[in-house]
């Protein structure tokens, strides 16, 4: 997540969303001058509060640290206040929850296992994705980080299916220079198939979703049939 107070902005980061990568693109607005040299695509990264603005920890157990990557918004408003609360500009990226799953899964995955399933044939890798669907409840759902009182709480919201386009309209928004060469991919690598999310879910399985995940697809129109897919 972050801050800045030179563009007074706020970029709350849902899980599997690319939101890693809008994170590094926004960060040199919310740090010092003399950190231009700082490698924004660092892994891990610990939190870094200066007078210019906040960066959430980047790690996968932020345990311990005020400011951490996948803040709920209830939280940073208490930290941040009212006042900087209500006159930062807000903003956070949302997927369609079936494709979301699926590169959950993927980046869940043993290291060893998903190179296994990168070779095996799409009916292995499709059955083992519903075994570990059908029996999980974790899941990547990130509501409470862009809704506070169940209420979307953010003045923005860009979707993941046309990112470059919103991220344009944002960096307009924020009066900052749109670069779209800027915005790189950071754990794409995690999901070694490319077959479309649809063809990886049975009967069962899209259903679990549909329930999971009902308030997502409701409010941004997303399904799994192809037509509704962005």
């Amino acid at each position: 997540m972050l801050v800045s107070h030179l563009k007074k902005f706020i970029f709350l980061k849902t899980f599997k969303t690319a939101s890693t990568s809008v994170e590094i693109y926004l960060e040199r607005y919310c740090r010092s001058p003399h950190m231009a040299g700082v490698d924004e695509a660092t892994f891990p990264r610990d939190e870094i509060v200066t007078a210019e603005g906040i960066i959430g920890a980047r790690m996968p157990d932020p345990h311990g640290k005020t400011w951490f990557n996948h803040m709920p918004a209830s939280r940073v408003r208490e930290l941040l206040g009212e006042s900087i609360w209500n006159d930062y500009f807000k903003c956070c990226v949302v997927r369609n929850p079936f494709d979301q799953v699926v590169s959950y899964w993927w980046f869940k995955y043993v290291p060893m296992m998903r190179v296994q399933m990168a070779n095996a044939t799409f009916t292995d890798v499709r059955h083992a994705f519903n075994a570990w669907l059908i029996n999980t409840d974790d899941l990547p759902i990130d509501r409470h980080i862009y809704t506070i009182d169940g209420k979307t709480c953010v003045d923005m919201i860009l979707k993941y299916e046309k990112l470059l386009a919103d991220l344009k309209l944002l960096c307009e928004r924020l009066e900052i220079p749109f670069e779209p060469n800027r915005l790189g991919t950071y754990k794409d690598k995690f999901r070694a198939r490319r077959e479309p999310f649809w063809l990886y879910f049975t009967e069962e399985t899209q259903r679990k979703v549909e329930e999971y995940f009902e308030p997502e697809l409701r409010t941004f129109g997303y399904g799994i049939e192809p037509e509704n897919a962005g």
